[in-house]
């Protein structure tokens, strides 16, 4: 072997090295990142940089290999959720953008991933920001209220355990046909596509 292949092999061995003690560094600052950031969050969620620790290694191949992407993603989404304030009758630009990330980032957790508990509580919270608008846009109410059954539903195809989103759906399936009830015979609410679907009775789910 030449000279130059051992030097060259030197220093690829040196670089593999330096890569893996990168990665083992990434590594130990997401497991104890993580686990403190979830005491962070619930003692602050408008924490700054939670579950964002600097990485050393490229491409962030330590989240990849430890696949908790999935995990990081759903943590983001639940906190831009409850930052946004759905509840709350809020409507400053900072909270609309707040729920407007979080209907983005619910939507990303809720279509994807293996774990189907937590894809369904993210479309019950998609519900529930659909239920707020329909509180604050009266106008287009029966619009929201649908679709918040809608991703009630979803909620509980994925996980039919998930009582939240059962009772979710019972009162905006009791809101939307207390709306219809209210209307004269043969009118549309605004916002409300033509047609009535046959909607559940309070209390009994769908």
């Amino acid at each position: 072997m030449s000279r130059y292949a051992r030097i060259g092999g030197a220093v690829l061995c040196l670089a593999a090295a330096v890569f893996l003690l990168l990665f083992a560094i990434d590594a130990r600052d997401w497991g104890k990142r993580i686990a403190s950031d979830d005491l962070r969050f619930t003692a602050n969620p408008s924490a700054p940089s939670l579950w964002h620790p600097v990485e050393v290694a490229p491409f962030g191949l330590a989240r990849n290999v430890l696949g908790i992407n999935d995990d990081v993603s759903y943590r983001e989404a639940f906190r831009l959720f409850l930052v946004g304030r759905p509840l709350e009758n809020l409507t400053a630009r900072q909270f609309e953008s707040l729920r407007a990330q979080a209907q983005v980032a619910l939507s990303d957790v809720e279509s994807s991933g293996d774990d189907r508990a937590r894809r369904s509580e993210a479309a019950n919270m998609l519900g529930v920001l659909d239920l707020s608008l329909a509180v604050r846009d009266s106008t287009l109410a029966t619009t929201f209220l649908a679709d918040a059954i809608g991703n009630f539903r979803d909620a509980m195809a994925l996980d039919d355990s998930n009582a939240d989103a059962r009772f979710n759906l019972e009162y905006a399936l009791y809101e939307l046909k207390s709306g219809e009830d209210q209307l004269p015979k043969g009118t549309e609410r605004p916002g409300q596509p033509g047609g009535n679907a046959a909607l559940a009775q309070p209390g009994r789910g769908y």
